[in-house]
């Protein structure tokens, strides 16, 4: 563990080792990486990164320059975010190499800290509430449909995931995970509406019921236990495709129906034929022909049909950012200074229109 900040007389605060570790991380580079750029020996980062040697303003200025941060981003206060409930388990990501994950963690920790910020002055009602599964006796399903229930939402399919957990006061964060092998990742930190980190590369099915995973953990799990993944999943299949209205469709099943229903029912022919088997309303020799089938066809990789690329488009984030410079007159440059970033990554990452406008603005002496 570091063992506490150094003092830069670049701004007067002290540089945070844990920020360097972050602005590292997040950029993808090693200790010995990040040494090389600088031209410094990799023993100097390991030993700033442990708050062991201060970081003069010549090296602080080169940090800077090297891994594309603003100064002051290096002096931010805090630590780093430890892993969620759900990265204990999950087994998707157990073959992602270290190094990837630490990207991964270092961009989410970033984010975590730009919504922290943008939430100074700007609330989002949040409707989400735990319902532990230990107090339900492991009933997952009648979780779920508690969830459906309390969020008034209609009878049959889900026409846009994205927008009903956003309206629920979720923010799910599009990232470019770099790898396939990572759909998901939800963090719920004290005093933060839940962030949803969602693979944006993911086909529209595959994410989707990836949002709907992560809501169950969300929901459901305070601490893990190796069955928090099979819980997570059986959410996500009640809350998609609710058995009193999906059992009459999984009937009679083909390829050529299955294809049908994904279009209707928004999640992939993979998980309406694991619905349709895990439900009963076919047989299990059934059940075996069509998984054969699938693979046969190529299907378990590229499945023939394909959900609508430009549904399920997050916009809360984005809204958040509007009402900073529509609302409160913050420029690019003010928002680069609010979450240390420069004024090009800002654009790249949060200046594009939002499709809704739903926030409350607080007024900010309530926040004095």
């Amino acid at each position: 563990m570091p063992m506490g900040p150094v003092v830069s007389c670049y701004d007067r605060r002290p540089v945070n080792p844990d920020m360097v570790i972050l602005g590292r991380e997040s950029r993808g580079l090693s200790q010995k990486s990040l040494a090389d750029e600088l031209g410094v020996t990799q023993g100097r980062i390991s030993k700033i990164e442990a708050g062991l040697l201060p970081v003069p303003d010549e090296l602080l200025e080169s940090l800077s320059a090297v891994l594309r941060y603003p100064a002051h981003f290096f002096v931010q206060e805090g630590g780093i975010t430890g892993v969620g409930i759900a990265e204990v388990f999950h087994r998707k990501r157990q073959d992602v190499p270290k190094k990837v994950l630490d990207k991964i963690h270092a961009q989410m920790d970033i984010r975590l800290r730009h919504v922290s910020e943008l939430l100074r002055s700007v609330e989002i009602p949040c409707e989400l509430r735990r319902l532990d599964i230990d107090e339900y006796d492991g009933r997952v399903e009648e979780i779920a449909r508690l969830v459906r229930a309390s969020w008034r939402m209609p009878r049959g399919p889900v026409p846009d995931l994205t927008l009903t957990i956003e309206d629920a006061g979720v923010v799910v964060v599009p990232i470019d995970f770099k790898t396939p092998r990572i759909d998901a990742i939800s963090r719920w930190i004290p005093g933060l509406p839940p962030l949803f980190f969602v693979n944006q590369h993911s086909p529209k099915d595959r994410y989707r019921f990836s949002l709907a995973h992560e809501l169950g953990h969300i929901i459901m799990h305070a601490l893990p236990t190796p069955e928090v993944e099979e819980q997570a999943d059986r959410f996500a299949a009640e809350f998609l495709l609710p058995e009193r209205d999906v059992r009459s469709d999984l009937t009679d099943l083909t390829l050529a129906k299955l294809a049908q229903l994904k279009l209707y029912w928004k999640t992939s022919m993979a998980a309406l034929l694991k619905r349709a088997e895990d439900l009963g309303t076919i047989t299990t020799y059934r059940a075996r022909q069509l998984w054969s089938q699938m693979s046969t066809a190529g299907y378990k990789r590229h499945e023939p049909v394909e959900l609508d690329p430009g549904g399920e488009r997050p916009s809360l984030l984005k809204e958040l950012i509007e009402a900073h410079r529509k609302e409160l007159g913050y420029s690019t440059s003010d928002l680069g200074e609010m979450l240390a970033l420069y004024e090009d990554e800002v654009e790249s990452i949060y200046l594009q229109d939002g499709t809704r406008t739903k926030l409350k603005l607080l007024r900010l002496e309530q926040r004095a």
